[in-house]
């Protein structure tokens, strides 16, 4: 009985703030406030998406790189790990910027990366299928 009394009286409200959404109508004003109010759900959107769905990527670099010139020409050597966040990624291209205390500044590019994959444990018998 008594939730049958609150539906009603939730239902009465509703229709008498129905009436009273019809009854008034929307000034210039108004119209352009609710357009202006629109016009930041793109950017917010935005903020949303890289807030929440794009990934996260934390890069822990050792404690020393080794630098030295090669036959081959100069090499720089740093080990590093990436982490990601929230999603998966490929990462497809890497550079330092080198800046010498003397003002001097490089930047190195990686032309490729290899990707290791860890944990995957497999029997001898798959790997013999997989060599040939």
């Amino acid at each position: 009985m008594c939730e049958g009394l609150i539906g009603t009286l939730a239902h009465a409200e509703w229709q008498d703030l129905s009436a009273r959404w019809i009854e008034t109508s929307m000034t210039t004003a108004e119209i352009a406030a609710y357009i202006g109010a629109a016009a930041w759900l793109p950017q917010i959107a935005t903020w949303l998406y890289r807030r929440f769905v794009r990934p996260l990527i934390t890069i822990v670099p050792d404690k020393y790189a080794e630098v030295g010139f090669t036959s081959y020409g100069p090499i720089f050597n740093v080990r590093m790990a990436f982490s990601s966040e929230r999603k998966d990624v490929i990462i497809d291209g890497f550079e330092i910027l080198l800046e010498h205390e003397d003002g001097d500044t490089r930047t190195v590019r990686w032309a490729g990366l290899t990707r290791i994959t860890l944990g995957t444990v497999k029997s001898s018998a798959a790997i013999r299928r997989q060599l040939l």
